[in-house]
């Protein structure tokens, strides 16, 4: 079900890919032939291969997306080369613009015979704080539609590339013909279950009369009843019905003395750190929008609940929040430490049922049923749900590797049927690092730079 339920957003062309960039130092230099792929291919197809090895389903391409008989299927032998792209950095090069375009992709094709995920290689990346030069600095992005990894199967794949990148490139005499890739075809199908396929939580009988009283409700009262106090925030401007995904992005970092006493500080409150930097986002978003109530979702990693780990795929829930703006964001900065327990305190009650949502798409027929879900969003006042989402992927790593990692940063494609704001986050290498990202023209620009401005700056000035 979730895969249709992301393989429905291609549809209504709402959303593009996540994305996980690496920036790392190669363990020698390396050595710039004319055509740059060729200059990468030696060093990355050893890797990909034992990663595939190790993830069959990375050879799953989904067929009939758009029909309600989708499902997957094993891709024929493919080169590697058709997954990989190289250019060269250059000065006008920023991780936001190359973030923003990776997350704007569409993966997902009908008549597609590759597998829904690419690479990109960014040669010659400089960086004086880590002393990286232009012969072995690399910045490596991850890019794969939702329908067959969701936020934790990126670590799981950066995880592995990163112990299996090598040393030094294959050697000349030991490069495959046309670097062909071959699907073990009994292993990637058997490799992939659906979560609802596992033994995890249903929906109850209160369950579903809580969902179909919510929709007699919604189907017979006007709005002015069904939304009272304050507005939930909807964005700055309307959503055009049918402007595509236009990815805007903003990134920030968070590190050395100020990361480590927000991570002492948690420890101090007996919250987990994750409640602190999502409390720092609604506190710095109620500062730039003052009046506002807001509905904030957090993705839940199910996998604990499937009794399974390394599996990539479709393994999430959903919490699901509203914080109201007299009653909870009045005064944030006397009630920051008490809004972050009373988070943490709902999240840790709510994590064994986050699964449950989801599973009520199973009543939805595909695709036409989804793409009807999708567009009721555009009865509302702005034209999408509104609201925010903070995806936090947690501690990566360390990983042991030949190859230095220095920075890893997720992200993910703006939406534009509902949440305005999303925070990606990442800790990796004793740093924070937060993408943001919203649809372009959803957001004034000063007003999204002063949430993101504050987000660090509260990190940073945070006192016990």
């Amino acid at each position: 079900m979730l895969e249709k339920y992301q393989a429905s957003k291609s549809l209504t062309n709402c959303y593009g890919s996540v994305v996980c960039a690496g920036e790392l130092t190669a363990p020698a230099v390396i050595k710039q032939q004319d055509d740059l792929a060729a200059t990468y291919l030696p060093w990355l197809y050893p890797a990909i291969i034992r990663v595939i090895e190790e993830y069959p389903t990375l050879c799953l391409v989904p067929t009939d997306y758009d029909q309600s008989s989708a499902h997957f299927k094993v891709a024929a032998p493919f080169s590697l080369a058709d997954l990989i792209s190289v250019r060269p950095w250059s000065e006008q090069s920023t991780l936001e613009a190359i973030l923003r375009d990776a997350c704007d992709q569409n993966l997902l094709d009908t008549k597609a015979q590759l597998p829904p995920w690419r690479l990109q290689v960014f040669h010659g990346k400089k960086n004086a704080q880590h002393s990286i030069d232009t012969n072995t600095g690399v910045v490596i992005v991850l890019i794969t539609s939702h329908v067959i990894m969701d936020g934790k199967s990126l670590t799981h794949f950066w995880s592995s590339l990163l112990r299996h990148l090598p040393a030094s490139p294959m050697a000349a005499d030991t490069i495959p013909s046309n670097w062909i890739v071959k699907p073990a075809q009994d292993k990637a199908l058997a490799a992939y279950k659906c979560m609802e396929a596992f033994d995890i939580p249903r929906p109850t009988a209160r369950d579903y009369a809580s969902l179909f009283g919510g929709i007699i409700k919604r189907s017979i009262l006007p709005n002015s009843l069904l939304q009272r106090g304050p507005p939930l925030w909807q964005g700055d401007a309307a959503a055009i019905p049918d402007d595509p995904h236009h990815t805007a992005a903003g990134v920030r970092k968070v590190d050395g003395e100020a990361w480590a006493k927000v991570i002492s500080l948690a420890k101090t409150k007996k919250i987990s750190v994750h409640a602190v930097v999502y409390m720092a986002f609604i506190v710095a978003w109620a500062k730039v929008y003052p009046g506002f109530s807001v509905s904030v979702a957090t993705p839940v990693n199910c996998r604990p609940i499937c009794k399974i780990d390394q599996a990539l795929g479709n393994y999430v829930g959903e919490s699901f929040r509203v914080w109201h703006a007299k009653k909870d964001l009045s005064d944030t900065n006397r009630s920051f430490w008490p809004l972050a327990q009373q988070y943490y305190t709902h999240l840790q009650s709510y994590k064994a049922k986050s699964c449950i949502k989801g599973q009520f798409l199973g009543l939805l027929a595909y695709p036409k049923e989804y793409i009807g879900y999708w567009n009721d969003m555009r009865k509302n006042k702005m034209k999408r749900a509104g609201g925010m989402e903070h995806s936090d992927l947690g501690r990566f790593g360390p990983v042991a590797s030949e190859w230095t990692l220095h920075d890893l940063w997720f992200m993910q494609s703006a939406q534009t049927f509902t949440n305005v704001l999303g925070l990606q986050t990442i800790t990796c290498v004793n740093a924070l690092h937060a993408s943001f990202c919203w649809q372009k023209g959803s957001m004034d620009d000063e007003k999204v730079q002063q949430v993101l401005d504050g987000f660090t700056d509260i990190l940073v000035n945070l006192e016990a």
